[in-house]
């Protein structure tokens, strides 16, 4: 588990439970195009189930079990101190060779994300955080005055293995770069919407 601050925002990454049994839930799911399909408004090529509502049937309840244990232990930062009510969506990501996602966030009704490296083949992509802000200081040539490693970077690669979920806030921008394997990588995207439990 670890604690880090990408552009002062925490964020949190932790090996998923269940992992091995996740995987096993979707075996069947990635051979297949039943659920797959581009998104006409996403300026990327990655098949997923975003805006399937077919998906709903998809195994995700290992996966929500477990993604909720980790955000718990990531809200901890926040020490928030009044009972919560949880809303999750999630969508399942396919990358077969050359495909992307493009630079986005998930700003709106959803305040944390979270992505889960469900199968991350070696040079099957990253998954990188991006923050335009510092596009100026990397062209203005300031890199190159030090011998150090530069400290405000616009783009930041979080060391992720297969298994491991990474929490963030949703507006924070973030992409996946080019699958330049001959394998298939596959993750989980989710979206928590959470409010203040009101007791009725």
């Amino acid at each position: 588990m670890t604690h880090q601050s990408i552009y002062s925002v925490p964020v949190y990454k932790a090996k998923l439970a269940n992992h091995v049994d996740i995987q096993a839930d979707f075996t069947e799911v990635l051979k297949g195009d039943e659920y797959f399909s581009e998104v006409p408004t996403w300026n990327s090529n990655v098949d997923t189930t975003f805006g399937n509502r077919d998906a709903d049937s998809l195994p995700w309840q290992q996966f929500i079990k477990s993604a909720i244990a980790g955000l718990n232990e990531y809200l901890e930062i926040y020490e928030l101190d009044l009972p919560r009510d949880y809303r999750i969506e999630c969508w399942l990501n396919r990358y077969t060779n050359g495909q992307f996602q493009e630079v986005h966030n998930h700003a709106g009704e959803s305040i944390i994300s979270c992505a889960y490296m469900m199968h991350t083949p070696k040079d099957s992509g990253n998954f990188v955080f991006y923050n335009k802000a510092y596009d100026f200081l990397h062209q203005s040539g300031l890199p190159k005055l030090t011998t150090q490693p530069f400290k405000f970077n616009n783009r930041i690669t979080p060391p992720l293995d297969e298994g491991d979920i990474i929490y963030f806030p949703s507006t924070l921008e973030h992409y996946v770069s080019p699958n330049n394997s001959t394998e298939v990588r596959a993750t989980i995207s989710a979206n928590f919407i959470i409010k203040e439990r009101i007791n009725e």
